[in-house]
């Protein structure tokens, strides 16, 4: 096996485990599309209503909560990620995104709260940039480690 090593030299049990944990985080984001759907939908009329009745100290609750598992979910999936040899400017724009819009999200909370319902658009394209990214991060991972040839 080289240093660092590529995701297709892992042995099977580490590609399983690595499926497994990227699959966890996989549902995280399906779950918090669904929330986000219901909540919009049937509970607050649109995102500035949802964040309006929230209390200082819950946002900076779900701020906490949020920062540590988005930070933890994309360093995992990050490191994971230069493992399948992708290199340059591209990769450094995918490992960076979906940090920079886990924190624009969270800033959207506090905008639409104390400002005004223009900053739903920063919630959304936040929410996708990391989507986004994280996604492609994800086939680059399951490409590289699955079906991709010697």
């Amino acid at each position: 096996m080289t240093f660092p090593p590529k995701l297709q030299e892992l042995p099977i049990e580490a590609k399983w485990l690595i499926t497994l944990v990227l699959t966890s985080f996989c549902f995280n984001h399906l779950a918090a599309a669904a929330l986000v759907w219901e909540v919009t939908r049937d509970v607050a009329p649109s995102a500035q209503a949802h964040f309006s009745y929230k209390s200082f100290a819950a946002l900076l609750r779900m701020t906490h909560q949020h920062a540590f598992g988005h930070g933890t979910m994309y360093f995992i999936t990050g490191a994971i990620f230069l493992l399948a040899g992708c290199r340059g400017k591209l990769t450094l724009a995918l490992i960076t995104l979906p940090f920079i819009g886990a924190w624009a999200d969270v800033a959207s909370w506090f905008l639409l709260k104390y400002g005004s319902e223009r900053w739903e658009l920063l919630s959304m394209a936040s929410g996708a940039a990391y989507s986004i990214a994280f996604a492609w991060m994800l086939a680059a991972i399951f490409y590289e480690m699955w079906w991709k040839k010697n």
